[in-house]
């Protein structure tokens, strides 16, 4: 089932949350591309970037998610999990 709050609660800062949904209701159409955005996240939660503390908000990213589903430049160290994640991004 494709539902935005499902990927939108994995996204480590939230903002901008009505763009972002509107940017996802445009490019989630099927259940390929819900699977796509959500390699995309992971691939994204795992890069350096984000590992060294840079995260875009919510409506960047996910109007240009689609440049994460095969970015490939991710940590080589153990990466933390996705929860581990959100916690250092939380407000």
């Amino acid at each position: 089932m494709i539902n935005f709050e499902d990927i939108w609660k994995k996204y480590p800062l939230r903002v901008g949350r009505k763009l972002a949904e509107r940017y996802f209701k445009s490019s989630v159409k099927t259940d390929k591309d819900f699977e796509d955005i959500n390699k995309a996240l992971k691939n994204y939660l795992k890069s350096k970037r984000v590992q060294d503390g840079f995260v875009q908000d919510g409506k960047t990213w996910f109007n240009n998610w689609k440049d994460w589903v095969d970015f490939s430049d991710i940590m080589p160290k153990e990466e933390p999990e996705e929860s581990k994640v959100l916690q250092k991004f939380k407000r």
